[in-house]
């Protein structure tokens, strides 16, 4: 064996054995526990990618290695662990890309796609890749069709010219939402304007007051739920009417790269006026309660007289296919770029089956970003058309195994967009059976961006990018996953640093001299340094914990002080494992290969059960703890057992005299690193 640490040699072996061995298919729980939550599941989910050409960047790197920590750990821990991966490839960034590179973006997405993926494999991301799909998979949009018109059917939806907010550059209308304070497309950063454009209305207005009130009890950043409220907007005036800042919201796209929108128009049938509904109310959707029944009633009623002409394609012609065209550049008319391809245009109507027109309009990119955590729950079958019964065969009920998500990681930038889109269509397919649970995302955590090396925001242009391909090649997927780890707290922006990461490498090499040499490892249980065995006890400890608080920096810094210790010290090859099995979810690729080389195991170290604590061999162990108010030392208290808990450690700071005449009241906050630090907040 190598007794340098060289991880170009290792790691693509390591990663060949996960793909042979197939470790991280997702098996689904055995039993089920209803209500959810399922303590048998981990449902673990980073926010849906765009596939750009760019490829991957360290900011990505950084979500997608703390997801994976997570994921890995509650696979250790016993549960059954959904950890997938797909791409949100629709909308203006592909189209507007493809068009700079002169090629239809059904052509370039999925180059785009095959480059993320190994890149994904790369840094060993614990995906299960036989769930992949994207949001421009005509079997997946299919459903996002099918699912458009049974909103259609509850009547949130409806066409009329309105007044929108216009982007002159992209071509497009734009929701209320896609507009920056300055006036600004959020995309392209173009002023927009305002025009008298058709559009598809979705009536989201209509749960306002839910999307609102289901806020309380969910485990999210207090930063996210707040920047929620103030987008909903209630305001309770004198005479008691409410009002809101949400605005329905503009839904059609006159663009090309999207979902296209499933609707027909007939004239014969508009100037009859004739709707969907005409005649015959059982045309809605499926439901079993009379108190929705009356709500969807109530929604028809208010759209069906601007709806006159409109029908839904038929269930059997799904999906309504995206055409392959040459040219698809937007038009100056405010019309999409479809209306100009007759054979897609022309059509019968599927009431009176006199000529008709196809809607020419596209759906925005929220549109598969809103309910794609469900599809990862799916039990595939590509020969079944899109039907209430195919729905609950193939997606509500495998998924219900499932959903809510558990963990869901993501940028602070969609703390609007993308969560109130995705909640509200949750809400509206709960009215009508198609899912049981009214939140899908369980527990939120964001992530801070990483800045380059001058501070400054990562750029093309400003030739700053970090190419994680450039850090693989040159210190290992390890080492960048255990640098984005110990950079700074998670949710924390933080600069690049060149030095920080070969610190990372250091100490990567420093745990493989311990495993490769005689010095500090014994085969002989009996001559292991206790109070060494009750140090690592301890950091098990902080580290389960830490993990599950996403406190992923003080997990690497545990570690780090534990090889301090060791390297000065022995451990059996029974202790030695347990340190492998704690580093395992961030140093995937080394602590896999030296559980099967040097420690003889034959299954993969991922697979593995992660080491229970002993508490009497901790409590052997004397902890000091530093107490803090406001960030500030104010005083040590020591304890002659270890495990200590928050609890307990705050009773024994508030007996000191000088953190009393600071903490004056209950009224403080209170950052608790485990056995270390205790920090009050007032």
């Amino acid at each position: 064996m190598n007794r340098k640490y060289t991880p170009k040699d290792i790691e693509p072996k390591i990663a060949q054995s996960w793909d042979d061995e197939n470790i991280y298919k997702s098996i689904p729980p055995i039993s089920q526990t209803p209500p959810p939550p399922n303590p048998k599941k981990a449902y673990i989910l980073v926010m849906f990618p765009y596939p750009s050409g760019e490829g991957l960047h360290t900011g990505h790197a950084r979500v997608y290695t703390g997801t994976d920590v997570l994921a890995r750990f509650f696979r250790m821990k016993g549960k059954s662990v959904l950890h997938p991966m797909g791409f949100d490839a629709f909308g203006l960034p592909a189209e507007n890309a493809a068009i700079k590179l002169q090629k239809n973006p059904i052509d370039m997405v999925p180059e785009n796609i095959a480059n993320f993926k190994r890149q994904m494999k790369l840094l060993g991301l614990s995906y299960d890749w036989s769930r992949e799909f994207s949001t421009t998979d005509p079997e997946y949009y299919k459903w996002t069709q099918w699912l458009f018109i049974q909103f259609f059917k509850m009547g949130l939806l409806h066409k009329k010219e309105t007044p929108i907010f216009y982007c002159p550059n992209c071509k497009t209308g734009l929701a209320q939402e896609e507009v920056l304070e300055d006036g600004t497309h959020e995309r392209c950063g173009t002023a927009v304007e305002e025009r008298n454009l058709p559009q598809w209305i979705f009536r989201i207005t209509k749960y306002a007051d839910r999307l609102l009130d289901d806020l309380e009890g969910l485990d999210w950043p207090a930063g996210i739920l707040q920047m929620q409220k103030n987008w909903i907007g209630k305001k309770v005036g004198k005479s008691g009417e409410s009002t809101y800042h949400l605005r329905d919201w503009i839904f059609s796209r006159q663009r090309y790269w999207g979902e296209p929108i499933p609707m027909i128009f007939c004239d014969k049938c508009a100037e009859k006026k004739i709707n969907y509904w005409e005649g015959d109310r059982s045309r809605g959707v499926d439901h079993n309660n009379n108190e929705v029944e009356q709500m969807i009633s109530g929604f028809v009623d208010e759209v069906k007289d601007d709806l006159y002409g409109w029908f839904p394609v038929e269930e059997k012609d799904l999906p309504l296919k995206l055409p392959y065209v040459k040219s698809y550049m937007p038009t100056e008319s405010g019309q999409s770029p479809l209306s100009q391809i007759e054979e897609f245009v022309h059509t019968t109507c599927p009431h009176c089956g006199s000529d008709a027109r196809r809607e020419t309009d596209t759906m925005p990119n929220w549109a598969g970003s809103n309910w794609y955590f469900l599809y990862f729950g799916r039990q595939h079958d590509k020969t079944r058309p899109p039907s209430l019964q195919n729905w609950k065969t193939e997606i509500g009920d495998p998924s219900a195994q499932w959903l809510p998500v558990d963990w869901y990681l993501g940028g602070a930038e969609h703390a609007v967009l993308h969560l109130l889109y995705a909640r509200f269509w949750v809400k509206a397919m709960k009215d009508i059976g198609l899912v049981s649970f009214s939140e899908p995302f369980a527990k939120l955590r964001s992530v801070g961006m990483v800045l380059a090396s001058d501070n400054r925001k990562m750029s093309k242009s400003l030739g700053n990018v970090v190419n994680p391909d450039d850090v693989v090649s040159e210190y290992g997927a390890d080492t960048l996953r255990v640098y984005e780890m110990f950079m700074a707290p998670f949710g924390q922006e933080v600069a690049w640093s060149e030095s920080a990461i070969q610190g990372a490498y250091r100490f990567l090499q420093r745990i493989w001299q311990i495993f490769i040499s005689s010095d500090s490892i014994t085969e002989n249980q009996d001559e292991e340094n206790f109070e060494l065995v009750a140090e690592l006890q301890s950091t098990i400890s902080r580290i389960e914990s830490d993990i599950t608080n996403v406190k992923f920096n003080t997990s690497i810094s545990t570690m780090m002080e534990f090889i301090n210790l060791w390297e000065k010290k022995k451990l059996s090859r029974q202790s030695s494992a347990k340190f492998l099995q704690i580093l395992a979810p961030f140093a995937p690729f080394m602590t896999d290969y030296l559980w099967r080389e040097i420690l003889k195991n034959k299954e993969s170290i991922h697979i593995s059960t992660w080491p229970s604590v002993d508490k009497s061999v901790i409590s052997i162990k004397k902890v000091t703890i530093t107490i803090q108010v406001n960030g500030k030392m104010r005083g040590v208290i020591s304890f002659e057992n270890g495990d200590v808990e928050e609890k307990e450690a705050i009773e024994e700071a508030l007996k000191l005299e000088n953190v009393k005449k600071y903490v004056v009241d209950d009224t403080y906050k209170v950052i608790y690193v485990k056995e270390r630090v205790l920090n009050f907040v007032v």
